[in-house]
């Protein structure tokens, strides 16, 4: 099984979601659109609102709540990207140029606002308070990630629950808040909401986890991102901050200096250092410990296609090269 056939089960509800979304781009200034038209263009994998979607279904939802649920999920993560892209100075993102280099940082900002303001916009009508108690709890906590982040960059004292926090509040709280959502929509008993919750949070830890190991095994994987960003942003992610505990004195201080510095000419020795050590294979284990807990967290789920799906997704998203 392929992420694409997961996709073509829910295939009519992720139609619907793209066209909420589409219809929530409009505007009537010409900038907003053409920048929407243009990351419409170029959209991403949909996961978290097809987990969403996925769970809805797995826990036999009927209504259509699901449906406008996903897309704000989806409105807000693009947001965060946007935000992201200009807080980290990224200049592509999925094979194409991001908003802030192709116009600026000011529209960015701006429009990433937009998003998140549309995304609110089709919250209220959704009437449901416990949805918008999860939506808005989630993206305050999106914020606290961000600022988490920046006040770690640079910590060379780091340690590993640390970092496990921010990529909890920056990564998984938005994979956590879909899988929580579907399973509320259909008013589940709370034991069984709280575990989909942890599927969610789970998930979100290993997709960054990977997103680390990628950072250094290819001079620009599949996704648009060249290698070592995080390094050059003085981002310290799990296989750094295994070679800062781990490492030769003298393998530590390199990276130390090169993010001090920024000196470029030391990323490929730092790149054969991680790969050479076991940074990569520990960043793994803990990604495929999180996986374990994910496949228990949904456990109690009925047997259907759907739940087979959620479970592909864990083994998709850990052996993913992009």
């Amino acid at each position: 099984m392929i992420i694409e056939k997961i996709k073509e089960i829910i295939s009519e509800d992720l139609k619907k979601v793209d066209n909420i979304i589409n219809n929530s781009l409009n505007s009537n200034l010409k900038l907003i659109n053409d920048i929407n038209k243009y990351i419409i263009h170029n959209k991403g994998k949909r996961l978290r609102p097809t987990i969403l979607l996925l769970i809805a279904k797995a826990c036999k939802y009927k209504g259509n709540n699901h449906i406008s649920s996903a897309a704000i999920i989806e409105l807000i993560h693009t947001a965060t990207l946007l935000h992201d892209d200009v807080i980290d100075e990224s200049l592509i993102r999925r094979n194409q140029q991001t908003i802030n280099n192709k116009w600026d940082n000011k529209v960015a900002i701006l429009v990433g606002d937009f998003l998140y303001s549309r995304a609110f916009q089709i919250m209220v009508k959704i009437k449901n308070i416990n949805i918008l108690k999860i939506l808005s709890n989630s993206t305050n906590t999106l914020s606290e990630g961000e600022i988490l982040q920046l006040i770690q960059k640079k910590n060379f004292n780091i340690n590993e629950n640390n970092y496990l926090k921010i990529i909890h509040y920056k990564t998984a709280t938005l994979f956590q808040a879909a899988a929580n959502i579907g399973s509320l929509l259909n008013n589940n008993t709370e034991h069984l909401s709280k575990n989909i919750s942890k599927y969610g949070f789970h998930l979100g830890i290993i997709y960054q986890l990977i997103d680390d190991i990628l950072d250094y095994l290819s001079k620009k994987n599949l996704y648009g991102k060249y290698d070592g960003n995080d390094l050059k942003d003085g981002k310290l992610t799990l296989p750094l901050i295994y070679i800062l505990k781990n490492g030769k004195k003298e393998e530590k201080n390199l990276i130390i200096n090169n993010i001090i510095t920024k000196n470029k000419n030391s990323l490929k020795d730092i790149k054969e250092i991680i790969i050479n050590s076991n940074a990569i294979e520990y960043t793994m284990s803990i990604a495929k410990k999180h996986a374990n807990e994910a496949k228990k967290a949904i456990s109690l789920l009925p047997k259907s296609k759907y739940l087979d799906s959620l479970i592909f997704i864990i083994d998709f998203t850990i052996n993913r090269k992009y």
